[in-house]
């Protein structure tokens, strides 16, 4: 309703649309809360050091550690766009099914240019994946908002003197995040993605997830270890919710560590010849995966800024948890349209079965 009053209330032959308002990624709640809200201003925290603001990953309040915090968000996570007062909020079929309305009712079939995400968690390529059919570009962050979020005296005055193509404009809400947020806060993404790679994009993780299942359920636990190491490596890049990685920098990581396996000739002589020969091809084919992963998010992501902490961002993130999956992520879009949920699926299976052998060994 509020996108036709816009619509044909000010007629326009470009659109941006902005959902301005919390924020949880790909997640959907099972139930309701406002934990968030009651911490929201102690997840930041001044670094004396640099003079910046930080997130606050030792967190600590009336006896609740970081982990404790995040485990309670994770049981509250929303779509977007929430009201705490009403307690309603847009679900990510929600946001699908609206969208796709003011695309083919409001504007003719004509995809929405710009879909501006000025909201916690929303550049991702589970989101992309969801609106893909009737946006074409969106912006967002990769890790948490700070509370203001987007500076729009920045963003809008200059359109008063200049005219913008779609493109443009979605680089000039990223560089005005940056000339916000640059110096002063630590931990912030904020990046600008064209959604027609989304296919393609999809295409490439399908096939690095089948390739991982193979060496999953086909190699030895040195090799199940080396994909666990690539996910839990300390330094990849994940944000306040730790089940969101960064995929540009997970796919590098995943083509250094498949560069130890990806030629049986590398192995040691324990490992058996069918192990060797099946295995090492699916990492030579989830390398290849990987590196197209990386290729297509180069093209798709065409504008990305960070702060200092996160500065192997690439402006995508994906969904990854180490313990269990969201009840509602296998509804998304992308988990339908990939193979991802089901890789997914055998390493949380995999992971607990390791885990089940090391406490019986002990």
């Amino acid at each position: 309703e509020f996108a036709q009053w816009g619509i044909t209330g000010f007629p326009a032959r470009q659109h941006c649309l902005v959902l301005w308002n919390h924020g949880a990624g790909i997640k959907d709640p099972s139930i309701w809360g406002r934990m968030l809200m009651k911490w929201r201003d102690d997840l930041f925290e001044l670094n004396h050091k640099t003079g910046m603001l930080e997130l606050n990953r030792r967190f600590t309040d009336n006896n609740k550690t970081y982990t404790e915090l995040e485990h309670t968000l994770n049981k509250r996570k929303r779509g977007i766009a929430f009201n705490d007062v009403a307690e309603t909020y847009l679900t990510n079929e929600d946001l699908k099914n609206s969208l796709v309305k003011i695309s083919t009712n409001l504007l003719g079939g004509k995809k929405i240019d710009v879909v501006a995400m000025d909201a916690c968690h929303m550049a991702m390529v589970e989101i992309a994946s969801q609106i893909k059919n009737s946006v074409n570009i969106i912006t967002g962050s990769e890790e948490i908002e700070p509370g203001p979020g987007y500076r729009y005296d920045l963003v809008l005055n200059t359109l008063t003197t200049t005219s913008m193509t779609p493109e443009a404009f979605a680089q000039h809400i990223v560089a005005c995040y940056n000339t916000e947020y640059n110096g002063v806060l630590a931990d912030y993404t904020q990046s600008a993605v064209n959604l027609a790679f989304t296919a393609d994009l999809e295409k490439n993780i399908s096939d690095l997830a089948n390739n991982l299942i193979t060496i999953l359920k086909n190699g030895s636990k040195a090799m199940v270890k080396a994909v666990y190491d690539v996910r839990n490596h300390y330094a990849l890049t994940t944000f306040l919710d730790e089940d969101y990685v960064d995929l540009a920098h997970f796919a590098q990581n995943f083509v250094m560590k498949a560069s130890e396996y990806d030629d049986d000739a590398k192995w040691p002589s324990f490992f058996s010849s069918s192990e060797k020969v099946k295995v090492a091809e699916a990492w030579r084919q989830a390398k290849n995966a990987a590196i197209d992963c990386y290729s297509t998010l180069r093209r798709m992501v065409f504008a990305n800024v960070a702060g200092k902490n996160l500065q192997r961002a690439g402006g995508l993130s994906i969904y990854f948890p180490r313990h269990s999956i969201h009840g509602s992520y296998r509804k998304t879009e992308f988990a339908q349209a990939t193979t991802w949920p089901i890789f997914l699926k055998e390493f949380i299976k995999t992971r607990k079965r390791s885990f089940d052998e090391a406490s019986s060994a002990v």
